[in-house]
């Protein structure tokens, strides 16, 4: 009988190609023998059967009638398809626009995936599962209509078909997969039935064609990236059953003019970055979370409507949108993050009302224009003063605000926070107190003005890029309390040309002093001042940094000398971490205030692989005094001397003992006296005299050697 109903599908094939209307060969019988019979009428075919062929086990008692046209879907080219229990696994036919088989239930992984002889395609309600690839990579389809019937097109299904210009999903298809339609740049008409509940990630990621997509009511999801991409789509209209659309779903859609998410979708992540056209978007009652790059690089968007029931405002949700001049915060938000309003030069002023409790970095980063923060009366939290936005108790600097040239930090300030000065771009002069204990990380990145910073006393850690990209800067100088440098907290310093490290430091981070050029990375070029068997020494060899070593905990000596009246140059001893410098190699040596009695003051300067200064000092002491005599007289000594050169006055010194125990002393405090009569002494005893200048200076007495003594008997 399977031979009869192809002879037969056969016979109609032929009369119809030859262009013989049905409506002639009305009340036409064909006698096909073996009491079969064929009888062709207006509205379709008949096939008589002797009642005797029924006693052979047919039972086909009943007339079939057969519509030609289902005749040619169902059978006509049946052999061009490969199938397996139901399932299309592959195609061998001519190609052209086809129709699958309704004898399917199914079509296969990439059955028909890389064919160039498909145009257009069917598939008929029959088949429930469009599976993997199938369609992926026809270069030449241009069709697809999917009948009523299917549940699901899998992953990549008709990805990657460059010519695919229509599409018509049913409301039977429940899920759309991944990929499914990615990258098909010719589509222009899509239409989606009614009943489709989730669309996946990347479904319809770069089809450039597209300018209109209305989501139906039954979508629930919208997946990662599921029309990235897509520059020609002007027109979206979104569905209030929508309850998620995840991130990046319409990230560069350069065309979009305009946006209403549904009050369903409680959160949205990085949705329109990127949408260079995007001019206005409205955000209804229900959302909760605005999260990374949400409208991010949105440079045209101009006015956004924020629901009452935004809790949170993420990192870069308004990057870089720059024609926004006014935002609205809701009442009932608590945290905004770095970036959240990075870059937006069209805002003057912002409102933090009273429930933002936290902000995660710096949310106005790049905001040349912002010139003043409100704090709602009732936030608990914040304080804005002199330019500065602070925590209420006054222990973290938040950020920094508009073009400003120079800031001050106040005293009581621990913690300058991430990104506080990041892209101030006017900044040139910043006072850090020593209060501060921690520079966040990139707390002063890209501040393209700044040339020197002193980072003060106190300070123990300077976090990841916290002075990245400052290229104008030339000096910086850490102090002794300073223990960690992050990773990259110099990156693109280029003009760098002296950073002193002290010992205390213990890690210094990966590229903490690095530039880039076109030649790749490069060590910078400053001189890194560091001490002698140091961290920094060690790091600084490693990683190609130029290194001298600091000088100024070198330990300075030089004997004492005596007056002359000339310049005093004595040779000094220099000593650093148990290692005695060179004179003219390691240092080279200047003197103050040498030439005078008091103190003169020795400086050594490193030179070679040195650098920095250290200091000593020595005294310079009254020649001795000459002349000494001594004229006995009745209980008495008459001494005289001569006059010593920039001294103040003398001491005499007597005693009966020639080692002068139990000696006397008398001052003389006028330096022009050159006689003393010493009074009051035993007869017959001989004593024993020496005499010493002095020369008081700031408070210190300078004095001479004793004189030579000399003796006398008393009368």
């Amino acid at each position: 009988m399977g031979h009869m109903h192809r002879l037969l599908a056969a016979l109609l094939a032929v009369l119809l190609l030859c262009g013989l209307p049905l409506a002639a060969l009305a009340e036409l019988e064909i006698d096909l023998g073996d009491g079969l019979s064929l009888e062709l009428e207006k509205d379709g075919a008949s096939i008589a059967i002797d009642p005797a062929l029924v006693a052979d086990g047919i039972d086909l008692s009943e007339p079939e009638v057969v519509d030609p046209t289902t005749a040619l879907k169902a059978n006509a080219g049946d052999e061009d398809f490969d199938i397996e229990d139901g399932v299309v696994t592959g195609y061998h036919g001519e190609g052209g626009d086809i129709t699958l088989p309704e004898t399917v239930t199914a079509i296969g992984q990439w059955a028909f995936a890389e064919s160039p002889l498909v145009t257009g395609v069917t598939i008929p309600g029959n088949i429930r599962d469009i599976g993997q690839g199938c369609f992926s990579n026809c270069p030449n389809l241009t069709r697809v209509t999917i009948e009523d019937g299917p549940t699901v097109i899998r992953h990549a299904a008709f990805s990657e078909c460059p010519k695919l210009k229509e599409v018509s999903v049913p409301g039977s298809v429940k899920q759309i997969e991944g990929a499914a339609f990615n990258t098909c740049s010719a589509l222009k008409k899509l239409t989606l039935g009614n009943g489709i509940e989730d669309i996946g990630w990347n479904v319809f990621q770069n089809c450039t064609s597209l300018t209109k997509v209305t989501i139906p009511d039954s979508v629930k999801s919208l997946g990662d990236a599921c029309f990235m991409g897509c520059s020609g789509l002007v027109s979206l209209a979104l569905p209030e059953s929508l309850e998620s659309i995840e991130q990046a779903a319409f990230e560069d859609c350069t065309a979009l003019k305009s946006i209403t998410i549904p009050g369903g979708v409680k959160k949205l992540q990085l949705t329109f970055k990127g949408c260079t056209s995007l001019e206005k978007a409205t955000i209804k009652e229900g959302l909760e979370y605005l999260y990374d790059d949400v409208f991010g690089d949105c440079v045209k968007l101009k006015s956004v409507t924020l629901p009452n029931t935004l809790k949170h405002i993420g990192q870069g949700t308004f990057y870089g949108c720059a024609a926004l001049k006014s935002i609205k915060i809701p009442e009932n938000v608590e945290s905004l993050e770095s970036y959240a309003f990075g870059h937006c030069n069209g805002l003057t002023s912002v409102t933090i009302p009273a429930g933002v409790r936290e902000f995660e970095g710096n949310p106005f980063i790049g905001c040349l224009n912002l010139n003043k923060i409100v704090v709602a009366k009732g936030n608990a939290s914040f304080v804005f003063s002199g330019g500065l936005l602070y925590t209420r108790d006054m222990k973290t600097l938040i950020c920094c605000v508009g073009s400003r040239t120079s800031a001050t930090i106040v005293d009581g300030v621990k913690t300058i926070g991430d990104r506080a000065f990041e892209h101030c771009d006017s900044l040139k002069d910043v006072t850090i107190p020593g209060s501060v204990r921690t520079i966040g990380e990139g707390a002063f990145e890209n501040c393209i003005r700044l040339k020197k910073v002193s980072i003060p006393e106190g300070v123990k850690t300077l976090e990841y890029c916290a002075f990245s990209d400052c290229g104008a800067l030339e000096r910086v100088e850490m102090p002794r309390s300073l223990r960690t440098i992050g990773d990259e907290a110099f990156l693109g310093c280029a003009a760098l040309k002296t950073v002193i490290i002290p010992s205390g430091v213990k890690s210094i981070g990966e590229n903490a002093f690095v530039y880039q050029d076109d030649d790749g990375d490069h060590p910078v070029k400053a001189i890194f001042i560091v001490e002698d068997g140091s961290y920094a020494q060690k790091y600084a060899k490693k990683n190609g940094l130029t290194v001298r070593i600091d000088l100024s905990k070198a330990k300075v000596t030089a004997e004492a000398q005596v007056y002359t009246g000339k310049a005093l140059k004595p040779d000094v001893k220099v000593v650093l971490n148990k290692k005695t410098l060179r004179a003219g190699k390691d240092y080279k040596v200047s003197y103050k205030a040498n030439k005078t009695v008091g103190t003169a003051t020795v400086t050594v300067t490193g030179q070679g692989g040195y650098v920095g200064t250290a200091t000593g000092a020595f005294d310079i002491n009254p020649q001795p005094v000459t002349g000494l005599a001594l004229t006995a007289g009745l209980k008495r000594l008459t001494v005289s001397w001569s006059a010593g050169k920039d001294v103040t006055g003398y001491q005499i010194q007597y005693s009966v003992n020639k080692d002068f125990q139990s000696a006397k002393t008398a001052t003389i405090a006028n330096a022009d006296t050159v006689k003393k009569v010493l009074k009051n002494l035993k007869s017959g005893t001989t004593y024993y005299v020496r005499i010493r200048a002095f020369k008081k200076v700031n408070g210190k007495n300078y004095r001479s050697d004793w004189s030579k003594a000399q003796s006398a008997r008393v009368i």
